[in-house]
């Protein structure tokens, strides 16, 4: 019997190639009848002709249809996916084969199958790079029949390319879901590189909020129905809002599951919808469906009467000049069951009182191709008011069928004034008119927020808010008008104590104004010496390079002196302690204590391992623009405003690594940002990491600050500098001998200046215990974990514990406190 395997390829973006055709020869079944004699293929896209003719089910092996004598005739297909994607598999013809499964395992006796979705006739599945599966296909004769063609097709996981609210993808239609209907397989939007945007909403009350978007402009009143279902990224909420901006929106439903019920929809109004997703791989497909009500639904605010033609008479209250028809008591309408349809140049109009120097909102439902206004080409109408022309819309010949509805702005500047529809070219559906006045004074939506800042440091405090621009925004500190504070964010840089207070917004525009929250700004000049970034604990190969390193504020000069297993170190003097390279003699406990003439403080002891062998050498491509042959995006800095972008050598980023979270380390030396056309991208450069094998797996982000604050990260953003840093990226390094890859999936972001306010914690004592034990209460941010030092000795402080600060109210206890001397705590937040 002749068997006969062909592979056809299609394009890709990375590609793999191969062109390859096998011919094999079996006298007593197909090759391919034992799972042991799979026939093995390679590649993306896959065709394979095989037979049933003396295929069998072997011992073991499970059938494919479990109930039932038939699909008793099984033959075996190997496929190890070349990357990670989303694998389509079909059979045909359906008479033939009719139950195809894809497994993985190595043999027979533990074999799992792999679970997948299905779309009309195809299945799919997440296949993950490297990892073989095997397909079992089924099937049995039909009048002499026997030859069945197996098809996989592989999808590479890329980017995602709607990561950001401003990149939302457009829905159009009324069912969204076209691959179910038998039409082509949809693109699939990955969650590789999704975050979190600055002012995004907690879409779960998980508190992850990488998210995808899209948005969908509603043709009708109805309701609106997205779901997931098709998705192989699971865990997935959906959330629909509306806003201009991802500040400013107002959530109108968040659903649990794949499958939401909806929400009711206006017409005319955009609708976004984000499915926030966890930090698995996986694509998300959005599907679902939007449906027209078919009872009449006020629009709030509308002025127009019988606006949707459903009362007794089709144009009572309305006026109409020329030729028309009409829908009465009928399903299909844009909103209920009647509408006219309107004939060449035919007028229909209202006349309406309104308010001079008011803005208002014209919209309407249109459409044609049904039973009354059918015919080919386009359609036109003509919006007038008071007789003059607002503006025309158009149908494209290619818009048959489907309700559309337009949105015109205009103001009025009559008491009286006239609103008027007129149809240019042929018969055309009308429905759900409305006019409204938009005239809206300004709202907050998002409230500045309470922060600190040492002497010297940077702050900035936004808000956000709607209503009809322009807007004109004034920031006041306590209680006076801030000169030149007439953006959405105001920064104070350097803030002084002088600038320590209450600051908070006013928006105005010509229909009202808004008052902000007050916002409380923390400026910290202490005179006892803190540490404001403690040194963490390190692991490293002898022979590599390691430091510790700390941040300290207070009255200058600060002295430093560093301590291994509790001795002082000859020589370690400075706030920085580097081994390069590093001994197995150099494992131990590091203390740093940093003194001034009123006092000193402790760190934290950080513990360094020193390990044998050196198990590093990956190379990463550290840059954010995009390079050649990389799923690498442009991902440029921003500034403050979240807008510009970050210009010249005065801001430097630098690569942070490790094998997991807890060991992400700075890796390589800072890279300044780039001037002009270049500006908001860094230097790029190859980076070796020193704790990573080639071709594992690392944890990797992007931190920038301004350098003039700090020499790193943490002292610039300790010191009250401006910093800013990525989402964490999970990355595959690349073996010995291939170029470094670069940073895929790295999204732009923002600087920011201020850390929480309370950062420095407020410590209370609260009572004593019977047996004298006192209980002290911190009062500082919640989720937060805070060192809590005790002064010993005058103004000597140590590490007395590390808590985490739950609530925002924690207490703690002395035991070591019996009344008879006074006792000094002061707490500050560990990053």
């Amino acid at each position: 019997m002749n068997s006969r395997l062909s592979i056809c390829w299609h394009t890709f973006t990375p590609a793999l190639l191969l062109l390859a055709t096998l011919t094999t020869f079996s006298q007593n079944g197909p090759p391919n009848d034992h799972f042991t004699n799979s026939i093995q293929f390679t590649g993306t896209n896959i065709s394979v002709t095989g037979s049933f003719v003396g295929a069998t089910l072997e011992p073991n092996e499970t059938p494919p249809l479990e109930s039932g004598t038939e699909g008793t005739l099984t033959i075996w297909y190997s496929w190890a996916a070349p990357m990670t994607g989303r694998a389509y598999f079909t059979t045909t013809p359906f008479a033939v084969s009719r139950w195809t499964w894809a497994y993985v395992g190595t043999d027979l006796g533990n074999l799992r199958r792999v679970p997948f979705i299905q779309r009309s006739s195809n299945k799919s599945f997440l296949a993950t790079e490297g990892t073989v599966y095997h397909f079992q296909v089924g099937g049995v004769g039909v009048n002499g029949d026997t030859s069945v063609d197996f098809n996989l097709e592989l999808r590479p996981e890329v980017p995602c390319d709607n990561d950001h609210f401003s990149d939302a993808i457009l829905l159009q239609g009324t069912f969204f879901d076209k691959w179910y209907t038998g039409g082509p397989m949809p693109p699939l939007h990955w969650t590789l590189g999704a975050t979190s945007e600055l002012g995004e909403p907690a879409h779960r009350l998980d508190g992850q909020g990488a998210s995808l978007w899209w948005k969908w402009v509603a043709p009708f009143h109805g309701r609106l129905a997205p779901e997931t279902r098709a998705s192989t990224a699971t865990n997935v909420v959906l959330a629909i809002y509306q806003g201009p901006s991802v500040q400013s929106l107002t959530s109108l439903g968040r659903f649990t599951n794949s499958a939401s019920p909806g929400i009711s929809v206006t017409a005319g109004e955009t609708y976004y919808i984000a499915a926030a997703v966890t930090n698995e791989v996986g694509d998300v497909y959005m599907g679902g469906n939007a449906s027209a009500n078919t009872s009449f639904t006020p629009v709030a605010g509308n002025i127009l009467l019988n606006p949707s033609f459903e009362q007794g008479v089709l144009f009572d209250y309305w006026s109409v000049s020329g030729g028309y028809g009409g829908y009465v008591g009928e399903n299909g309408g844009a909103d209920g069951r009647s509408w006219p349809s309107l004939g060449n140049s035919t007028r229909i109009w209202q006349d309406i009182p309104t308010i001079p120097g008011h803005q208002y909102r014209i919209r309407f439902i249109w459409r044609f191709g049904g039973n009354l206004s059918g015919g080919g080409g386009g359609r036109s109408c003509r919006v007038l008011w008071d007789t003059n022309e607002v503006g025309i819309a158009q149908l494209s010949a290619g818009e048959s069928g489907l309700w559309q509805c337009p949105t015109f702005i205009i103001t009025a500047s009559n008491s009286m004034s006239r609103f008027m529809l007129e149809n240019l070219g042929g018969n055309t559906e009308y429905d759900g008119c409305s006019v409204v006045d938009i005239t809206a004074a300004p709202a907050i939506v998002t409230e500045p927020r309470s922060i600190s800042t040492l002497s010297g440091g940077t702050a900035a405090f936004a808000v956000g808010s709607s209503g009809s621009a322009p807007l004109l925004y004034q920031w006041f500190f306590n209680g006076t008008a801030v000169p030149g504070g007439t953006n959405r964010a105001l920064v104070i840089d350097p803030a002084s104590s002088l600038d320590a207070g209450a600051y908070y917004a006013t928006v105005h525009n010509a229909f009202g104004g808004a008052t902000s929250s007050v916002a409380n700004l923390n400026v910290e000049s202490p005179t006892y010496p803190i540490l404001v970034w403690q040194p963490y604990s390190e692991k490293v190969a002898s022979g590599g390079y390691v430091s510790f390193s700390a941040v300290a504020a207070g009255t200058p000069p600060l002295t430093y002196q560093w301590y291994w297993n509790e001795q002082p170190m000859a020589g370690a003097t400075n706030r920085n302690l580097a081994f390069d390279p590093v001994q197995l003699t150099n494992a131990g406990s590091y203390k740093l204590v940093v003194s001034n003439s009123v006092g000193s403080v402790w760190s934290l002891p950080a513990t360094l391992t020193v390990t044998a062998t050196n198990a590093g050498g990956a190379r990463i491509h550290f840059g954010n623009r995009a390079i050649p042959f990389s799923l690498s995006n442009d991902a440029p800095v921003l500034d403050l405003d979240a807008f510009t972008r970050l210009n010249g050598s005065n801001y430097v980023a630098q690569l942070y690594a490790g094998a997991t979270l807890a060991e992400l380390r700075p890796a390589g030396i800072p890279s300044p940002f780039q001037s002009g056309f270049s500006a908001g991208f860094f230097i790029s450069k190859t980076i070796v990491l020193p704790n990573i094998a080639p071709g594992s797996e690392a944890v990797v982000q992007v931190r920038a600050w301004e350098i003039n604050k700090g020499t790193t990260f943490e002292e610039a953003r300790a010191l009250g500098g401006k910093f800013g840093k990525s989402e964490l990226l999970n990355i595959t390094t690349r073996p010995a001998g291939i170029p470094a890859i670069g940073l895929e999936g790295l999204q732009s972001f923002s600087l920011q200046a201020g850390l929480p306010f309370l950062s420095a914690g407020a410590i209370h004592f609260s009572h004593r215990e019977p047996q004298g034990v006192a209980v002290w209460t911190l009062e500082g941010e919640p989720n937060s974990r805070y060192v809590i030092e005790k002064a010993v000795q005058d103004f000597n402080w140590e590490p007395y514990l590390v808590l985490t600060n739950v609530t925002g109210t924690v207490t703690f206890t002395d035991s070591a406190n019996t009344g008879a001397n006074v006792v000094l705590f002061r707490a500050r937040l560990l990053d």
